[in-house]
């Protein structure tokens, strides 16, 4: 697992060491939990400005087209995507900036959740078809739509319930 950082101030700093010093530990957890490990997966670390430009970056080395405008926005405190080598985690530090450890922690065991979901024998497959259903470029029928959606729910159902081993995590990285 790799860390980057995009477009950060010095007062993000806290945020970044925090991800750093759990994010091998929380991939353990959920590697576990989820029985299959997580595929490649890159975590980035940035502000909320930055969240649709790693989007977009990870979108067009897919497809070579994305839509910015239907990432940017505010209240996101991390995100997961496709990308070319296998899932892309987003934290955003400035959502997190000044805040408890533990909302980094859950954070990081939420998205990497979806990094694992992503893994899943034939997910990925389907998420590559719903993206270029949304930029546009491929085509979904109704009950596919729809199969999707009961899907989302249930993932992030299952990325909510992942957040309560933050205390498991917290000691592993004592």
């Amino acid at each position: 697992m790799r860390l980057v950082t995009y477009r950060l101030g010095r007062q993000h700093h806290a945020v970044v060491v925090r991800v750093d010093r759990v994010m091998d530990q929380a991939a353990a957890l959920i590697a576990q939990r989820e029985r299959h490990g997580l595929g490649t997966v890159e975590i980035a670390v940035t502000v909320e400005d930055g969240i649709p430009d790693l989007i977009c970056a990870a979108h067009e080395g897919l497809f070579g087209r994305s839509d910015w405008d239907a990432w940017a926005g505010p209240g996101r405190a991390g995100t997961t995507t496709l990308n070319r080598a296998g899932a892309l985690v987003i934290v955003n530090a400035q959502s997190l900036h000044g805040r408890a450890a533990a909302l980094t922690d859950k954070v990081v065991l939420h998205e990497l959740t979806h990094a694992a979901q992503f893994n899943r024998p034939g997910a990925r497959q389907q998420l590559m078809k719903g993206l270029a259903y949304n930029l546009g470029i491929g085509w979904l029928t109704d009950a596919e739509l729809r199969a999707g959606d009961r899907q989302m729910v249930r993932d992030e159902r299952e990325a909510q319930q992942a957040e309560l081993l933050h205390r498991q995590l917290a000691k592993a990285v004592a």
